[in-house]
């Protein structure tokens, strides 16, 4: 097949995907179609009645497609063909970004998707549609700060930089750090030296950053859990052991610590963890007595 060369086909190739949404779940054709969103790793976001919806180069790239064209066996399909001649036809720069991956997650699971998300360096067309998505975001931030033009800039600053470092969590674990999950929707991007007590160069660096799933986030920005000098996870006896069972899953592994990694962990043993009341330096010097 050719690849598209205008607008148009890019338009017309997203109508016939959209013609597999409204399918029965057990469609043979509904399913192919989610399976090649799944799969994509770069995809033209579109406005629809839903929301944003996400459609991927792979399907959209080539002219007058169909569902039996895209599927004979003599067809070769090349992303590598068919990102190029989608920029060319729309005009507009190919991007990372947060905020879409979140989107097209959402819209993954509109499609009735449950499983895992595995694929983490997606990449998004800057069409009208995702722009939109993404003003709102700042029309957000603009709400929250009210008119101050020094605090948006510096909230806006702060959001640039929190972005980046997730981002650049999310590209060293590839998943959570403890137990491997790759449902990236359900993971959060976490201090090991909180936010408040860093300097602006430690807010960002990666070494200062554990992804976590939310409730090991929430273990470890409390005190309820930590991390020993080989990177084995140290619970709490604060936490009971029901809670412990719930919420620390029994297959959990060791995290590699280089000499930055571990003098953050450090500050957080001594600072943050908690045991029977007192903080790790406190529980050190109480032994010795």
């Amino acid at each position: 097949m050719k690849t598209v060369v205008s607008i148009s086909d890019v338009k017309r190739n997203i109508e016939v995907l959209e013609s597999a949404w409204g399918l029965d779940d057990v469609s043979p054709k509904l399913s192919y179609a989610r399976g090649l969103i799944i799969r994509g790793r770069c995809f033209i976001p579109y406005g629809s009645k839903a929301g944003l919806n996400f459609a991927p180069s792979r399907f959209v790239g080539y002219q007058d497609v169909t569902f039996s064209k895209h599927q004979s066996p003599k067809e070769k399909l090349d992303g590598r063909l068919t990102n190029p001649a989608i920029t060319a036809a729309l005009g507009v720069p190919l991007v990372q970004d947060i905020y879409l991956d979140l989107a097209y997650e959402r819209f993954l699971r509109g499609l009735g998707y449950a499983g895992g998300i595995h694929n983490n360096k997606r990449k998004y067309w800057l069409t009208d549609a995702a722009l939109a998505a993404l003003s709102q975001k700042h029309t957000e931030v603009e709400e929250i700060i009210g008119s101050s033009e020094t605090q948006k800039a510096t909230l806006i600053q702060a959001r640039i930089g929190q972005e980046r470092f997730r981002r650049a969590l999310m590209e060293f674990w590839q998943g959570c750090a403890v137990t491997g999950c790759k449902l990236f929707s359900a993971l959060r991007a976490s201090h090991i030296r909180p936010w408040k007590d860093s300097t602006d160069a430690q807010r960002l660096d990666p070494n200062n950053g554990l992804l976590l799933t939310s409730n090991l986030d929430a273990l470890f920005d409390s005190g309820l859990i930590s991390f020993d000098e080989i990177g084995t996870v140290i619970v709490s006896n604060e936490l009971s052991a029901n809670d412990r069972e719930i919420l620390v899953p029994a297959k959990i592994r060791r995290i590699p610590i280089s000499p930055e990694r571990g003098d953050y962990l450090k500050y957080h043993r001594e600072n943050i963890f908690r045991n029977g009341g007192l903080m790790y330096k406190d529980r050190s010097r109480a032994a010795a007595i």
